[in-house]
C-alpha cells in the first residue's frame, strides 16, 4: 500500500513537472491558411458521457468528417470494455510523465486549429 501511494505522488509531481515546463515553454508560432480544418477534443467522462456531441463541431465549421478527433479521460476504466470514444486514464501516465497510452500517443502527435477540453475536478 505504501509503494502505491509513494509510486503515484511520483507520477503526480513528473506529470505536473511536464505540464508546468509546457506550458512556460513559448509556443511555436505556426503559419497556416485561415480558418479552421481540424478539431481536437479532451473529455472528462466520469463528468460528461456524451462525448460525440463534439462531432457537431463538423457541420458547425464545415469541416470534413474524419476532422474531429476526440479523446476521452477516467479516472478508471477497464481495457476490455467497449467505449465509443478512445479513453485513458492516471495508469496511462508512466514514469516521467511517459504516456503509455497508444489512442493518447496517437492524439497527441497531431496538430489541431482548435483544441478544447472539458475537464471538471
Amino acid at each position: 500500500m505504501f509503494l502505491k501511494t509513494l509510486k503515484e505522488k511520483i507520477k503526480f509531481r513528473a506529470g505536473k513537472k511536464f505540464l508546468q515546463r509546457g506550458l512556460t515553454t513559448p509556443p511555436e508560432t505556426i503559419n497556416r491558411e485561415k480558418g479552421i480544418s481540424s478539431v481536437g477534443c479532451i473529455v472528462d467522462l466520469d463528468e460528461f458521457e456524451n462525448a460525440n456531441a463534439f462531432y457537431e463541431f463538423v457541420d458547425e465549421f464545415s469541416l470534413r468528417p474524419n476532422s474531429v478527433k476526440i479523446i476521452g479521460y477516467k479516472k478508471y476504466y477497464d481495457k476490455n470494455s467497449p467505449y465509443s470514444t478512445p479513453v485513458f486514464s492516471d495508469k496511462d501516465l508512466g514514469w516521467k510523465a511517459n504516456i503509455e497510452n497508444s489512442y493518447a500517443l496517437e492524439f497527441l502527435n497531431r496538430e489541431y486549429d482548435l483544441f478544447g477540453q472539458l475537464l471538471y475536478g
